[in-house]
């Protein structure tokens, strides 16, 4: 069964809230015998699956293909013509199609384990800078109230519930400012084997060499406790949540946009912070 444009739509709105890489093929145009009327639209998703169709046949296959090596190749819209003709696509229909195919990639997310003042504000910082916004908190009565961001999720479960494995590819970041060191402990020991490109856990030196020590003892490989941002953020001297929050934040987005450790970031800072 052929999903309606508001079907469509409403499963693309849904897919751009989580994030999530998607094509978007329209119809633009046609000219004479067209499988489809103007306007008709097909999700592509990044296995080659589609939701929808443009028509079907070789049109649509090569829509298909196209979409995915744009994808593939990083291209974010372009505008294909057709000729429904066996000397163009090897159709027999005889007419011409213009179809819009536009990419919409992965959106960059923050998984924020806990919601007390530091977490709260950086889920608040990394809203604005549009990253999609994901928060774990177990205490109800801590990220209710309206505390998190507009669009934001919260996750109702404790720091170390794998559920939360489920939030996390290699477009997010992972940011560990829970109530205590355990619970600190017990987080990263779940998520520093993640597919996560940023991985950090706010506290003092002292902090982090106590927790990277227990996570040694326990089988954790060295590898995977290298990659480990803490203390956490850039070294602006931040002191209020606010402060904090815009230091781990941009420490994010220097590290998605190099791949590499800032020069100004706490984790390479010589002192206890």
């Amino acid at each position: 069964m052929t999903a309606t444009d508001v079907e469509i739509i409403e499963k693309l709105a849904e897919l751009l809230r989580d994030g999530r890489p998607v094509a978007v093929a329209t119809v633009a145009a046609t000219k004479g015998s067209a499988p489809r009327e103007g306007g008709a639209r097909m999700l592509v998703f990044p296995d080659g699956s589609i939701e929808g169709t443009v028509g079907g046949g070789i049109l649509e296959k090569r829509v298909i293909e196209e979409a995915l090596a744009m994808m593939h190749g990083g291209a974010a819209s372009r505008l294909m013509h057709f000729s429904l003709t066996k000397d163009g696509v090897g159709a027999a229909c005889g007419g011409e199609a213009d179809v819009l195919v536009e990419v919409f990639t992965k959106r960059r997310k923050i998984l924020v384990v806990g919601a007390g003042h530091v977490g709260v504000a950086v889920a608040r910082v990394a809203a604005e800078a549009g990253f999609v916004v994901t928060v774990v908190e177990d205490r109800p009565e801590i990220a209710g109230a309206g505390k998190l961001p507009a669009g934001s999720r919260h996750l109702a479960v404790r720091p170390d519930d794998p559920a939360i494995l489920g939030e996390v590819d290699d477009s997010t970041a992972v940011v560990i400012v829970t109530r205590g060191h355990e619970l600190d402990h017990e987080a990263l020991r779940l998520l520093v084997s993640s597919p996560a490109f940023y991985v950090g856990m706010i506290g003092s030196r002292k902090k982090t060499a106590m927790v990277l020590a227990k996570l040694r003892e326990e089988g954790v490989a060295e590898k995977m406790l290298e990659r480990v941002f803490s203390p956490i953020g850039l070294d602006i001297g931040a002191e209020t949540p606010g402060e904090i929050a815009v230091a781990i934040v941009s420490e994010i987005i220097a590290v998605l946009r190099s791949g590499t450790t800032p020069p100004m970031s706490l984790k390479s800072t010589v002192g206890d912070k």
